[in-house]
């Protein structure tokens, strides 16, 4: 019996940690700390921001296509994201909840996330999410308070594998704290904040590094 149990014991991996909850993870995430950025000298390029619209009503449409929204917001993203930025500006009215989000396809984040086996820091995302926050912002100043409602969040894939990063923290986020659940193919993962990185699941790591080319 001694035999047959030490057999069985014989290339066990150890159980992964239980994920953290939502509530516990996101209450212990931190802004990141991100230096002002250099102002841009006149005539700086900026990325073109192309919008895709699902359930938003077509007076609507025109707030988020605000033409100094757009320029300032692809001035934000340039270097950081490939040209054009691509948004998807969704609304549910089932739900009554919308989302502004950014599209990160293969090859279209210029921003790299630093990585440490299931360690990942995605305050280094945290430019982009800033950028959507104030377009969402000065939307919402400028035409109507309920887009300060919108969700902000970037969506990225790679082959088979979709990841979804959204914010966390105030009221309404401003983008400078990434939130540590993400959705790896539609289904929430959480992660442990530690400083301005999140440790993972090795599934977990593995597969969000792959959708942000890390």
């Amino acid at each position: 019996m001694a035999a047959s149990l030490l057999l069985g014991g014989v290339g066990c991996e150890p159980a992964p940690a239980p994920e953290p909850s939502r509530e516990l993870a996101e209450a212990q995430a931190r802004p990141a700390v991100i230096a002002p950025p250099e102002p841009l000298p006149p005539g700086s390029p900026e990325v073109g921001v192309e919008i895709a619209f699902v359930g938003v009503a077509p007076l609507h449409q025109g707030f988020f296509a605000d033409a100094d929204a757009r320029a300032q917001l692809g001035r934000e993203l340039a270097g950081r994201v490939a040209d054009p930025a691509r948004l998807v500006v969704a609304y549910d009215a089932v739900e009554l909840r919308g989302a502004i989000q950014l599209d990160l396809h293969a090859g279209s984040l210029r921003t790299p996330v630093r990585r440490s086996e299931s360690h990942l820091q995605l305050a280094d995302l945290a430019p982009l999410t800033m950028a959507l926050a104030t377009y969402r912002s000065s939307l919402a100043a400028r035409y109507d308070y309920r887009i300060q409602n919108f969700s902000v969040r970037l969506f990225a894939i790679d082959g088979t594998t979709s990841c979804q990063l959204g914010i966390t923290g105030g009221n309404p986020p401003d983008g400078r704290t990434l939130s540590p659940c993400v959705h790896i193919n539609g289904v929430e993962r959480c992660g442990t904040p530690d400083g301005q990185g999140v440790s993972f699941n090795p599934e977990v790591a593995r597969d969000l590094a792959r959708c942000l080319g890390s």
